[in-house]
């Protein structure tokens, strides 16, 4: 009956067991969800079977749950077992009776035995096995068999008995059959999950293949296409055989169109054939053409019946592109070997085979017919091209890098078999493979126009270097940081530096600049042209202070030098020395000032010439007429006297005009250095110190005019010094190359110096000193330095001045000594010549005619006069016609609105062929004054003139 019994409690528990496997294989929630749902579910079992027990005695009952319970901790773990044995135990409590708590013990010890030894399985990485659930079930039974002890003594002892037997054959039975149930419905469970993912795992793998899949069955539909098969044809078309005609498509490389019944999947399906490697271009859906390579291939079953077939399509428009750059590229490299003649070549080890790219065998000289890719016959050939004293050097080479790995570069020169001379630069090194030696690549390439570029620019960079070092300008370059890296030796002599000491220091520290005002000037203009990235030049010469001390006026213009990258990496700076070049220009600009000044001084001169002439004559005139010892004829002296001073007064105007002209003589300058020194020193404390070295050459000079030039530098001299100090006059015979300056000609020189220790000059007041008007003395005129400068340069000659501020100023006048042919001397006048002369009279200016005429005629002249050239052309034709001879022509160079002299001279001389003809004018500059007979005039006579002057050029020009 207990048997009965039990079995029948336990069949209850089975088929409940069953409909929990079943609802467990439901997806609900996640782990601890179901895993909660099953201690419900277990837990609602336990007491279903504890509704229905086998009664041993009041409150002693047997039931299915010590099976539920370890079953349910053994398959699911501690949250199942924690919710079914806690439901077991309180329905137990509930239940109440003698064995309650024994009960409760019951349940409490299989949920843990179950809980340890499902543990205990799956660390052992295994799955459950029937045995595993035969031994948990006796452990948990023989410990409910043991906590029957639990129960009273009269009734432990007896329920033990008539349990034990039944109990342990009947429910490690139900356990093992239920477990299994569990373990069929875990495995079911996997295969399921396998199967599924088996299915997604092939669904991606269809999906990612980089190839295009399509699946059709056996009439000829298409199924199923993969992405990739959507990318290449640009869309998805699941057509019938019927609907083929929307793929389009061309045969390679016929390009024979592919009709829609006779494509390969046609084939197939109707024959079962395999269509491999079909070469297609293809017209997309999204009508882009590609290069495709089909596969199509039956499907069959088991018994060979065709279920479909399955088409493969390759995307090869890359491959197709990429083998065609592929060849372009060879294309290319060679074209580009020739272009640049550089051939490769590569020697394997160890197949002892050589190989050389077409270059080589250009390189080589060796012509198509000729070539053969023996190695042997190979290397003869390129070691026959090289020099016979550089064979064995490009052999032992060779031979290194094939035993050693030693690589090298070489250059040798070379003869091609086609007999050119060559240079040729060879390069290899060993392909080292498992440590062992298997390859030696190297090139090959011919640097015969490198060489000869190399070999010019050789050349042209030591010309460069002659020429740097050789030029006038001083150039030097410098680095970022501006320290100087080049220097030439125009550079080294303006800075007085050696090369060697410039070079490597801070430019800084060798050029040393000051502004017109004397400023030092801190920066560089390297600096400034590096920073702006441009070239910088200055308008203005600027002061350069050499490391002795020496000034020098300088132009420079800087420049960045820029690197590959456009960053830059240095400066190069340009100067020179335009000191001279300065002066000459100063001089020249002086000169323009005198001559735009000369202009309106001569016009001015001219006129009051013409006016002095009229009154001297007038005066001379009333002198004459009046009683020899009166009052009057003193009064009439004086006025002469007034006279000369202001004949003198016009001339010195006139030496800053055109007409300005000195009346030179030969002779030495000591009398006029003297006299001017004697002049210069009254009213004065200073002290003048004359030096005048002997055998002082001559000079062709106009004494009064080299007197003023020097009063006037002493007297500057002296206000310098506040009329106080020291000057030294001296003078002394040079020649051209000891002048510090540049001339416009060479030969000897009288050297005339005024040095004193005054305040000196400034720096930027040098450049201006000699302009006219130009002054920076408090009530100065600024016409003594602009009058000293006139007289010079019409003397030929040079002035120059060195000053430095509060140390004293030097003046140097540089006077050409005169040839050795001496001056025409002046004939002396002749009172007596013949009273019978006939003198012809032409001039604009009425009171000359006047007052000249009546002088001459109050002499015993017979005086003819005419205001113009024409009308004396028509006198002279007059008195010639009358038989008459006129002895003496006067004729003024100047008419306005007239002819002059100078116009009439050929056609006079044709009436008057004896005739003293003599030139006469206000404007003494006039080249016809300073060289008359060059014009045809006899001689010349400046206005204003003195009667008895007249009378002296007359006789001493009559024929």
């Amino acid at each position: 009956m207990i048997y009965v019994r039990l079995v029948y409690n336990l069949s209850l528990l089975v088929s409940i067991s069953i409909v929990s496997s079943f609802l467990n294989n439901f997806n609900f929630g996640g782990k601890t969800l179901k895993k909660v749902f099953q201690g419900f579910l277990f837990g609602g079992v336990a007491i279903i079977g504890m509704l229905d027990p086998f009664v041993l005695s009041p409150g002693v009952v047997f039931d299915g749950r010590s099976v539920v319970l370890s079953l349910a901790s053994f398959f699911f773990g501690a949250a199942t077992m924690a919710i079914s044995s806690t439901i077991a135990i309180l329905y137990r409590m509930v239940q109440g009776g003698t064995g309650a708590l024994s009960g409760s013990l019951v349940i409490v010890s299989s949920s843990l035995i179950g809980l340890a030894y499902g543990r205990f399985v799956r660390n052992k990485k295994r799955n459950p096995r029937v045995k595993d659930l035969l031994i948990m079930s006796i452990l948990v039974h023989s410990a409910m068999i043991f906590l029957m002890l639990t129960l009273p003594k009269g009734i432990s002892s007896e329920t033990i008995k008539k349990i034990i037997l039944p109990v342990m054959l009947v429910y490690p039975s139900a356990a093992v059959l239920i477990g299994k149930i569990f373990i069929d419905s875990e495995k079911n469970m996997q295969m399921l999950k396998d199967l599924k993912k088996s299915e997604f795992t092939l669904q991606k793998i269809f999906d990612l293949l980089p190839i295009g899949l399509w699946f059709a069955d056996k009439e000829g539909k298409l199924l199923k296409i993969n992405s990739a098969g959507k990318k290449i044809w640009g869309g998805e078309h699941l057509v019938d055989m019927s609907g083929y005609g929307i793929f389009k498509a061309k045969r390679l490389p016929s390009m024979e169109s592919v009709k829609p019944d006779d494509w390969a999947m046609n084939h197939t399906i109707k024959s079962g054939v395999t269509v491999k490697d079909e070469l297609l271009e293809i017209e997309a859906f999204d009508n882009q053409k590609r290069v495709i390579l089909n596969y199509t291939a039956p499907v069959f079953d088991d018994d060979k019946s065709l279920l479909g077939a399955i088409v493969v399509n390759q995307d090869i428009t890359d491959k197709i592109i990429a083998d065609e750059r592929i060849k372009q590229n060879e294309r290319i490299l060679l074209e580009t070997q020739k272009i640049s003649k550089i051939g490769g070549w590569e020697w394997d080890v160890e197949n002892d085979r050589m190989f050389w790219t077409e270059e080589v065998f250009r390189i080589h000289g060796i012509s198509d017919d000729e070539r053969k890719n023996n190695s042997e016959d190979l290397i003869r050939k390129s070691i026959q091209c090289y020099h016979e004293e550089d064979r064995e050097k490009i052999l032992n080479a060779f031979k290194k890098c094939v035993s050693e790995g030693i690589p090298y570069d070489m250059r040798f020169p070379f003869t091609s078999y086609d007999g050119k001379e060559k240079f040729i630069r060879t390069l290899a090194h060993a392909d080292m493979k498992d440590g062992k030696i298997v390859k030696v690549i190297g090139n090959l390439m011919d640097i015969t126009e490198q060489v000869r570029a190399e070999e010019t620019l050789a050349k042209e960079k030591e010309l460069m270097r002659l020429t740097l070092q050789n030029i006038g300008e001083g150039v030097l370059t410098t680095e970022i940081d501006g320290k100087v890296t080049v220097i030439n030796k125009a550079a080294g002599r303006l800075l007085g530096i050696k090369l060697k000491d410039a070079v490597g220091k801070n430019i800084s520290e060798v050029f040393f600049e000051k502004s017109a005002e004397g400023y030092r000037i801190q920066k560089s203009a390297v600096f400034e042209a590096m920073k702006d990235k441009k070239c910088i030049e200055y308008a203005e010469p600027r002061v350069l202070v050499a490391k002795d001390g020496r000034e020098y006026l300088i132009n420079q213009s800087c420049a960045p030098i820029i690197g590959r990258e456009n960053e830059v990496i240095g400066a190069v700076l340009v100067f020179s020395d335009v000191t001279e070049k300065t002066k000459i220009a100063e001089n020249i600009q002086r000169t323009d000032k005198l001559t735009s000044l000369g202009t309106l001084a001569g016009g001015i001169a001219h006129d009051f010439n013409n006016l002095l002439n009229g009154i001297y004559g007038y005066i001379e005139l009333a002198k004459r007429s009046s009683p020899e010892n009166g009052q009057t004829v003193k009064h009439l002296k004086d006025a002469l006297e007034t006279f000369s001073r202001a004949k003198d007064l016009t001339r010195q105007i006139l030496t800053f005009s055109k007409g300005g002209e000195p009346v030179k003589m030969r002779g030495s300058v000591e009398n006029a250095v003297r006299e001017a020194v004697k002049l210069a020193s009254s009213g004065t404390d200073a002290v003048i110190e004359v030096e005048i070295h002997r055998n002082l050459s001559s000079c062709d000079f106009d004494e009064i005019q080299l007197q003023q030039v020097l009063k006037n530098l002493l007297i500057n001299a002296i206000e310098s010094m506040n009329k106080e100090g020291r000057i030294r006059i001296t003078a002394a015979n040079v020649n051209s190359r000891d002048m510090r300056f540049a001339k416009e000609k060479s030969g000897e020189y009288v050297k005339i110096s005024v040095k004193d220790n005054g305040e000196g000059i400034p720096h930027s007041d040098l450049p201006r000193i000699f302009d006219p008007f130009y002054t920076t003395k408090k009530g100065g005129t600024g016409l003594g330095l602009a009058m000293v400068y006139s007289i010079v340069k019409k003397h030929d000659g040079y002035v120059d001045v060195e000053s430095r501020v509060n140390e004293g100023s030097e003046f140097t006048i540089y006077l050409p000594v005169a040839a050795a042919q001496p001056s025409k001397a002046r004939r002396e006048e002749n009172p007596g010549m013949a009273k019978s002369c006939v003198v012809l009279i032409m001039d604009d200016e009425k009171t000359i005619i006047n007052s000249t005429g009546q002088l001459l005629k109050g002499m015993g002249f017979e005086v003819i006069t005419s205001m113009s050239g024409d009308e004396a052309l028509e006198e002279a034709k007059k008195y010639e016609q009358m038989g008459c001879k006129i002895n003496a022509a006067i004729l003024d160079l100047t008419v306005p609105g007239g002819r002059g002299g100078a116009d009439i001279i050929q056609e006079l001389k044709k009436i008057l062929p004896e005739c003293a003809i003599i030139a006469s004018s206000g404007y003494s500059e006039d080249e016809v004054m300073a060289q008359p007979k060059k014009f045809g005039f006899e001689d010349s006579i400046a206005k204003p003139y003195r009667i008895s002057q007249l009378i002296e050029v007359i006789s001493r020009n009559l024929k």
